[in-house]
């Protein structure tokens, strides 16, 4: 180290620190918030720092996130903060400082931007549920059930979205049962018709899971009645439907460990509850 190289880029960390924690000149402490080495011993500056333009600046530029979170923090200027959302280096940042803004309509105004534009999904999904303008909510939304790569991102994706032809999309192609489960769920709460088709069903069957074997024929002409209220065409016919069988068959069985299921299941042999399945797809005459 040469004769005159500032303290504070000294590779012993201590060191270093002790000659932040000595400064008081901004300009002195600018330069170790954006030069030292060390991450500790910049984000030690940061704390010390008062320049609202240099704190965003720092925030949006530094390799570390802590770094770039202890300059949000100190930050009280919303169009900076906005700057920052909008234009830091590492998506999460903007995400933080984000949500840092207290003007509503700043805020709306970087959250859209962010819904529409991030690259990182989890900033995307997370910008879209902070969203008033839902229309635009359901597009990242549905954007996100077709393509997220996370899991996690696509399930949200899922509970959030309310595009009734998507989720019946979803519903078709997915094989994996947990996610088919919960679009039906989302199917179902979100549209009042098939919730109460859902419910009449519910009704006709055996503590909520399958039909009961010596359903009368005709009970599935009465609910051919009722689906056909709802759907648009026979493919959306077809997939609630064959939905509510494969979740049923998945559903329909017994936990008890008694051969005659006494007590909970009166009436009914655990073998015939464990095969008590909807019948066949009834709507095509």
């Amino acid at each position: 180290m040469g004769l005159f190289t500032p303290a504070w880029k000294s590779k012993n960390e201590q060191k270093a620190l002790k000659a932040v924690e000595k400064m008081t000149n901004q300009t002195k402490l600018a330069h170790a918030a954006r030069e030292a080495a060390n991450w500790i011993v910049r984000e030690a500056a940061v704390e010390k720092l008062t320049d609202q333009t240099i704190l965003a600046d720092i925030a949006k530029n530094d390799e570390y996130r802590d770094v770039c979170r202890t300059a949000i923090e100190k930050l009280t200027d919303q169009r900076l903060l906005a700057d920052v959302a909008k234009n830091a280096v590492d998506e999460k940042v903007r995400l933080i400082a984000a949500e840092k803004l207290t003007e509503q309509n700043l805020a709306q105004e970087v959250f859209t931007y962010l819904a529409k534009n991030a690259v990182d999904e989890e900033v995307r999904i997370t910008t879209a549920k902070k969203l008033t303008e839902q229309n635009l909510a359901q597009e990242v939304f549905a954007y996100l059930a077709k393509n997220a790569k996370s899991r996690h991102v696509y399930r949200d994706a899922i509970r959030a979205l309310s595009d009734q032809k998507l989720l019946m999309q979803i519903i078709e192609r997915e094989t994996d049962m947990e996610i088919k489960t919960m679009a039906f769920k989302n199917l179902v709460d979100h549209d009042p018709c098939i919730a109460a088709l859902y419910n009449k069903i519910d009704n006709w069957t055996t503590y909520g899971y399958g039909f009961r074997p010596d359903e009368p024929p005709n009970r599935a002409c009465e609910i051919k009645k009722l689906i056909n209220l709802l759907a648009k065409d026979q493919l959306a016919a077809r997939i609630f439907w064959e939905s509510l069988s494969e979740i049923n068959s998945r559903n329909s069985h017994c936990d008890c460990d008694k051969p005659s299921c006494q007590g909970g299941h009166t009436d009914y042999t655990a073998e015939n509850y464990a095969v008590a399945t909807f019948p066949p797809y009834p709507f095509e005459d």
